[in-house]
């Protein structure tokens, strides 16, 4: 590859996938006494749902910080060329198209920064191109979608409903999928800034049906403002931009994400700046090498996302069978409930049940504090005994989940699915009432925060949405 074309600087090689492991979960969340014990894993995690730099951070230009990304890149890139699969003839043959009709989408203004994915938008075996292009400091942005004509033989401008104004490049947005019909909403925030202490975020999702960028809904979000070194004021407001509570923001949110799982997948963005210190601009690049940057773009997506489509998780999820009884005869390793809850009288192996589950937990915990990619199945049981079943996926960068309920009589109607991504994976220790003393795995998105820290912040109104936490394991010390 040629020495001016760039590469995604991830944190880590991505590496082979481990074979899934099934093992179990005691639930362990009641009232809680807790100090951190490990905090290792995820460092240098890329962005997930919830986590994203603002604008302003992503787009510093100083020499620094860009020589570290490229840094972080040249380190990477072998490995991850290495692990990427190569592309598809019927990919390559739709990148060429859009080389060869440059001219319509390609944009060249020296005072821009510039964001560039290809995904398949609606799922019918063609790559869109997503040109998002960010001016200034990063307050205002544009999104640009692109699809292949019928044929291949041109490139053409999918219209929009509405202008987007979620700047879906320097942030991520969250891909959900619709239970039942299927259909996918894309959810982005926008961030602006209007003051040196003072902006807000709104966020909102959109979906690309017809040919065109349509239902672009608005629910609304957070102003902010800094007072000297407090922690940040929120203020929240609607989809129509009035001022509102944050329960009924949330309630807007909540309106929103029902019957939707959280697919895990991305767009996989490259970022090209234009600024005196940065001087790459994609019209600098040949065909053949225009050609060569985007199928490496998209053999690096294909090796991110890989142990994430949702519809293979869900039907591998639903091929455990229903019973505590014949989860413990599947070859994969699993822990039984506490004997109490169970009803089961050979205390011996359920002990023997519990310790290879822990053993099993702990070459997972390990891979992840390693980088190295890895794969398990939690089971969780109900009180009335029935599995619930927890899909977890560390990709070498964050971890991404799909909890499966549909097996609780209990749980009432709706999507029995729920997807989560989070970027760290914490241990702490937990000591009840007997002063019996478990180790709790929880999953958090930021490494620092301690479980008192988020606790608290479930009754917090927090416009940064950093202290989400999912507790996925708990075992006796």
């Amino acid at each position: 590859m040629k020495n001016h074309i760039r590469n995604i600087a991830l944190a880590a090689a991505v590496l082979a996938l481990a074979v899934p492991h099934l093992t179990a979960c005691q639930s362990g969340q009641g009232q809680q006494q807790t100090e951190n014990t490990e905090m290792r894993t995820g460092e240098d995690a890329l962005s997930v749902p919830g986590t994203e730099t603002s604008r302003e951070e992503a787009q510093a230009d100083s020499t620094e910080s860009i020589s570290a990304a490229e840094d972080a890149a040249a380190a990477t890139e072998e490995a991850m060329e290495e692990a990427a699969p190569a592309v598809s003839p019927e990919v390559s043959e739709q990148i060429a198209a859009y080389v060869a009709n440059r001219g319509v989408w390609m944009q060249d203004d020296e005072y821009s920064a510039y964001s560039y994915a290809l995904y398949d938008l609606d799922r019918d075996g063609k790559l869109e191109l997503i040109v998002t292009t960010c001016q200034g400091t990063g307050l205002f942005s544009d999104s640009y979608f692109y699809r292949l004509e019928d044929g291949m033989d041109g490139v053409t401008e999918i219209p929009q409903e509405d202008r987007l104004d979620l700047d879906i490049g320097m942030g991520q947005p969250d891909i959900y999928r619709e239970y039942g019909s299927g259909e996918t909403y894309f959810y982005g925030r926008d961030t602006v800034k209007s003051g040196a202490a003072q902006g807000a975020v709104m966020n909102g999702y959109f979906r690309y049906d017809g040919g065109q960028i349509m239902d672009i809904t608005y629910i609304g979000g957070c102003e902010y403002l800094y007072e000297a070194e407090k922690t940040p004021t929120p203020g929240w407001f609607d989809g129509d931009g009035i001022t509102t509570s944050y329960e009924a923001w949330r309630e807007q949110m909540e309106a929103f994400k029902k019957d939707k799982i959280l697919t895990g997948d991305r767009f996989f963005w490259d970022r090209w700046y234009t600024k005196a210190d940065y001087d790459f601009r994609m019209s600098t690049l040949s065909n053949e090498e225009m050609q060569e940057y985007f199928e490496n773009l998209y053999a690096q997506y294909q090796v991110y996302i890989a142990g994430r489509d949702c519809d293979t998780i869900l039907e591998k999820l639903a091929g455990y069978p229903d019973s505590y009884e014949e989860l413990c005869k599947t070859d994969a390793c699993i822990a039984v409930q506490k004997e109490a809850e169970r009803g089961a009288s050979d205390e011996g192996t359920a002990s023997g049940a519990a310790a290879q589950s822990a053993e099993v937990w702990r070459k997972f915990t390990d891979a992840v504090a390693q980088g190295t990619p890895a794969q398990i199945v939690v089971a969780d049981f109900t009180v009335e005994g029935a599995p619930v079943l927890t899909y977890l996926d560390y990709n070498g960068h964050n971890i991404y989940g799909i909890t499966d309920s549909s097996r609780d009589g209990f749980a009432g109607g709706g999507c029995p699915y729920e997807g989560f991504a989070f970027s760290y994976l914490k241990a702490f220790e937990e000591t009840d009432e007997a002063g019996e003393v478990q180790q709790i795995w929880a999953l958090v998105n930021k490494e620092d925060l301690t479980m008192e820290e988020l606790k608290e912040g479930e009754t917090q109104e927090r416009w940064d949405d950093m202290l989400d936490y999912r507790i996925v394991f708990a075992s006796q010390k």
